[in-house]
């Protein structure tokens, strides 16, 4: 018996704009067909359910899914995987120094271990992500879990000691089989 959990970023959105948390922007074209085919790569695997940040993109990219896996899936939004998410703690002072802050700066500090405002610290986050995901995944069976790519990055880093160097952290689409 085997647990197959699959995260990945949400499918492809235009830019968000500096010192904006980006919330309300959803899928562009692309993005919607994007998730339709790489959900379609699995009409042959039977998924457990979905669940996804309640973001407007990460639910899109969901529900993009499951119409190209033409599987009748059920789709969970939960706050676990995006606002505020795991890594927050108190999404007031998170939210202020992420508007402030670049992407990059806050992803550097995470990984070296330096506090942020309102945020957790990664051992703490990724233990509590991990919890949730190995709760929610059914044996033989597929679970998707679509987030963020900071959500991502933090994994990979905390599991792997992957590091990004650039401004892009994980493709859209992009993720890990945990």
């Amino acid at each position: 018996m085997k647990k197959n959990a699959l995260i990945i970023r949400h499918a492809d959105r235009d830019k968000i704009p500096n010192g904006e948390f980006g919330g309300e922007i959803m899928l562009n074209k692309k993005g919607e067909k994007n998730a339709l085919v790489f959900g379609g790569k699995f009409k042959k695997q039977s998924i457990n359910k979905i669940f996804t940040s309640p973001i407007g993109r990460c639910v899109q990219t969901a529900e993009l899914i499951k119409k190209g896996a033409e599987q009748n899936v059920e789709i969970i939004s939960t706050e676990i995987l995006g606002a505020p998410g795991v890594f927050v703690h108190n999404e007031k002072l998170a939210g202020k120094f992420f508007v402030e802050a670049n992407l990059e700066t806050i992803y550097n500090m995470i990984i070296n271990d330096i506090s942020i405002p309102g945020m957790r610290d990664l051992k703490t986050a990724c233990q509590m992500l991990e919890k949730f995901v190995t709760e929610n995944t059914d044996e033989n069976k597929l679970t998707i879990y679509v987030t963020h790519d900071y959500f991502i990055a933090f994994l990979e880093y905390y599991y792997y000691k992957k590091t990004y160097e650039n401004k892009i952290l994980v493709d859209f689409l992009g993720g890990i089989k945990f």
